[in-house]
């Protein structure tokens, strides 16, 4: 039971965008171009109107905490999620709707789990995943048979030269590219004129790590604090797609395609209606003062999720969010968008979504679906989720 679920997730297949006939492209050019335009004007006039439904998920004799502190859609309808309360992952069955058991790790020794998850990924026969410290390879029955340590920061914090890998993407068998955050993102210092990449590819065989020429945008600020200071926010979020790496930050709007083929950057601003803007820096000598953090990162402020991309559809997902804090009131206003944009990063659909979510794409074939959290989550015994119909946009 256990191999034909792992099978049934980690094999499914995404279709890929049906080609024109090449003999209407040269017959009916005029006609084509209008067919090709369908899709947006489409999408222009479904705006604010995806449609949505809820659903549940009972937990059984699971204890699910549902603090979310790390999952990841896999497969064409399935969640991972990781319950650091008992160190195991468990999958939702966003089809069949029910939870199973998946890998379950021990609090120490060594099959131990670390408490904090990043990432993870199906390597061969094994799962890579990423902790604080590590990245651990298990096989199917939870038993660890490689380790790596990955945490530069550990005794080196003065090092402006490190950094923090904070998610991977499998690129085969012996591959893995990481996504780093640099020293300079944790706390504002003199970085001495270092920008470490943003990217590296850590060969596991080899277990050697190639840096890559990517670098953190200027609109991070990590190199002159003197603008302002975003902490975390300016660690990024990243998909490949089409030989190229598509990246983005929380604080901002603008979305970031490299080529790995040109080695060349393109940046996108990602603006639209209702979020022109990134989200305002906070002076660098006030990140060590939480009164200050509290009122300007938890309660205002302008947050963008992580980027997916939906071959069946050729467009890019992802939300936007915003808190405005009433000081008459004593509480925030907050705000949460679905954002859909075309293969050129065109905003083509930007739906409000008035129930409380968490704010990550989880992208299957045909849908979007969301996690319901705060007061949309009333089941102790369940997790509901909402579901948006991309059906549409077709």
């Amino acid at each position: 039971m256990k191999e034909a679920l792992i099978r049934m997730v980690f094999n499914s297949k995404i279709m890929t965008t049906a080609l024109f006939n090449k003999t209407c492209i040269i017959i009916l050019m005029l006609v084509l171009f209008s067919a090709c335009s369908k899709p947006k004007q489409l999408g222009s006039k479904l705006k604010d109107n995806l449609e949505q439904s809820s659903f549940s998920i009972e937990h059984g004799n699971k204890i699910i905490s549902n603090r979310f502190m790390f999952t990841k859609f896999i497969g064409e309808d399935s969640l991972l999620y990781y319950e650091y309360t008992d160190r195991a992952f468990y999958i939702f069955d966003l089809k069949s709707r029910v939870l199973n058991d998946f890998l379950k790790f021990e609090i120490d020794g060594p099959n131990s789990m670390e408490e904090q998850v990043l990432g993870f990924d199906k390597v061969g026969d094994q799962y890579a995943i990423l902790s604080l410290n590590y990245i651990s390879f298990s096989d199917e029955n939870s038993q660890i048979v490689k380790r790596k340590p990955v945490n530069q920061f550990l005794n080196n914090m003065d090092d402006p030269t490190v950094s923090r890998i904070t998610s991977f993407k499998a690129l085969n068998e012996n591959e893995l590219y990481l996504s780093q955050s640099p020293r300079a993102v944790r706390a504002p210092f003199e970085n001495k004129g270092s920008n470490p990449p943003i990217f590296a590819t850590y060969k596991i065989n080899e277990d050697s790590i190639e840096a890559s020429s990517i670098y953190s945008p200027e609109e991070t600020l990590i190199n002159d604090d003197t603008k302002g200071f975003y902490g975390s926010l300016s660690q990024h979020f990243f998909i490949l797609n089409n030989n190229s790496i598509v990246f983005n930050f929380q604080f901002s709007p603008s979305i970031y395609r490299y080529s790995l083929k040109r080695k060349q950057l393109t940046q996108f601003d990602g603006k639209t209606t209702r979020f022109p803007e990134t989200t305002e820096p906070f002076p660098a000598n006030k990140y060590k003062d939480p009164a200050y953090l509290v009122k300007h990162l938890v309660q205002n402020g302008t947050r963008f999720s992580n980027i997916e991309y939906d071959a069946e559809n050729d467009i890019y997902i992802r939300y936007a969010s915003r808190k405005t804090f009433n000081e008459e009131l004593k509480k925030s206003n907050y705000e949460l968008y679905l954002q859909i944009f075309d293969s050129g990063f065109n905003n083509i659909i930007e739906q409000e979504i008035l129930i409380r979510g968490k704010p990550e794409v989880y992208l299957s074939k045909n849908f979007i679906y969301m996690i319901e959290v705060g007061s949309s989550q009333t089941d102790e015994n369940a997790t509901k989720f909402t579901k948006f119909d991309l059906r549409q946009i077709k």
